[in-house]
């Protein structure tokens, strides 16, 4: 079973400029629910959140959150394989992360505009992030 649902499902030019004949990318947001290794006794996780190392730091469900927010959203291009080493759950190369609260103060035409920058800029060896561009494989 999958931690991860389908917000939305996009397509860009990949190079960053639309053209008759360009190549398209899909781009998904998976949006990973606030219950998803929370510390609230009850749903499962008094253990321990098996989804640290990977996503943002886990919600607990009380007054102001409710289980039906997000935890984090995960952008993956549609050819992204899930699973690695750490969890089955991880992607390998996720475009982008952020915490659930991030994504909802994001308005969705920046969303978009910095996608269509990021497949300009990942033709060139970069990769796009909310705060900027970094360097590929900057991520601890």
């Amino acid at each position: 079973m999958s931690i991860y649902a389908t917000l939305w499902h996009l397509r860009f030019p990949r190079h960053g400029d639309a053209y008759v004949g360009c190549e398209w990318v899909d781009v998904l947001a998976q949006g990973v629910a606030a219950h998803i290794g929370t510390p609230t006794p009850g749903y499962g996780y008094e253990c321990g959140d098996p989804y640290e190392a990977f996503l943002p730091p886990a919600l607990r469900i009380e007054s102001g959150v409710s289980e039906d927010d997000l935890r984090a959203v995960v952008f993956v291009v549609s050819t992204s394989k899930k699973g690695t080493v750490r969890s089955g759950q991880e992607y390998e190369s996720p475009l982008l992360v952020l915490a659930g609260t991030e994504y909802a103060a994001m308005p969705f035409q920046f969303c978009t505009t910095g996608f269509a920058r990021h497949c300009a800029a990942r033709s060139r060896g970069w990769c796009w992030k909310c705060s900027g561009l970094i360097r590929p494989h900057a991520r601890k």
